[in-house]
């Protein structure tokens, strides 16, 4: 059932060449790569796909904070203003929030259904602190 979920998430992911003007692509697939991974995270307890999961998530929300905050300079010989991005509250509480799960994880003596009953509670709750931030950001957004 859960693999049939995994599949079924990523065929109904957009792809790129069929919405080529639009920027909010990335964000779909980036979702619906989050999703697969973690589910396969599930199924196989493999933990490079919880960490294919997090990078999916860190991803989409660097493109975010790049849309909003953007253009930055990346050209050869000039100082990288990735730094703004890491920096972003935005983009600290994720991570913040990605090594807590680390830390949680570690010191977990298994991961069983409490463990796991445990993370989506954070995560939930999480979302919620996410979403907040996201809503001030767009309030604020002049572009796009």
């Amino acid at each position: 059932m859960l693999a049939d979920l995994a599949r079924q998430c990523f065929d109904l992911a957009p792809d790129s060449w069929e919405f080529p003007e639009s920027h909010l692509v990335g964000f779909a697939l980036d979702a619906a790569a989050a999703v697969t991974c973690s589910i396969e995270c599930l199924l196989e307890g493999n933990p490079q796909t919880a960490v294919c999961a997090a990078d999916h998530v860190y991803s989409s929300i660097d493109g975010f904070v790049v849309e909003k905050y953007g253009p930055f300079s990346y050209l050869p010989g000039r100082f990288n203003e990735e730094w703004k991005i890491v920096k972003h509250p935005i983009v600290q509480a994720e991570l913040r929030h990605q090594e807590d799960d680390l830390r949680y994880l570690e010191r977990s003596v298994r991961v069983d259904e409490e463990t796991v009953a445990h993370l989506r509670r954070r995560s939930e709750s999480r979302g919620v602190e996410l979403r907040a931030l996201l809503e001030e950001a767009a309030s604020t957004w002049s572009g796009h």
